[in-house]
């Protein structure tokens, strides 16, 4: 038995020998779809970390999409304060509610305002981790 199935709008036709059936469907986005669907970006930065091209960009600094290769994560993004001996430093956590094994760190220093670099789970720079500011 011969099928042939065909994908429109929503509806799934399915062809056996001459007779055409139909079964709707509904797609359901996960939330990974639907907020990367809704990204808008603020700032964008790029560089090269690990020999890897790296994109990070967050929305609002509340939400980010990081981008490594062909692979984007999302998620939720963490604004502090300070770092080190810079009080004006931004700090962005990524994954913030997450354990502290899953969250990622990066920098913006006060004198450096069109980079930010990535730090280590201590918090300490990453050299050679610098990713700068597109817009």
């Amino acid at each position: 038995m011969k099928k042939t199935i065909l994908i429109t709008a929503g509806v799934i036709f399915v062809v056996v020998l001459g007779m055409v059936g139909f079964k709707k469907f509904n797609h359901r986005m996960s939330a990974e779809q639907k907020s990367a669907q809704n990204f808008r970006v603020s700032e964008r930065y790029e560089g090269i970390i690990n020999g890897d091209s790296v994109v990070f960009e967050h929305q609002n600094m509340t939400s980010y999409r990081l981008t490594t290769l062909d692979t984007a994560t999302f998620g939720e993004l963490n604004v502090e304060r300070g770092w080190e001996d810079d009080q004006d430093a931004t700090v962005f956590v990524l994954d913030w509610r997450k354990a502290k094994s899953k969250q990622q760190y990066f920098v913006r220093l006060t004198d450096k305002p069109n980079q930010i670099q990535k730090l280590d789970s201590e918090r300490k720079l990453i050299e050679n981790a610098i990713l700068q500011k597109k817009f």
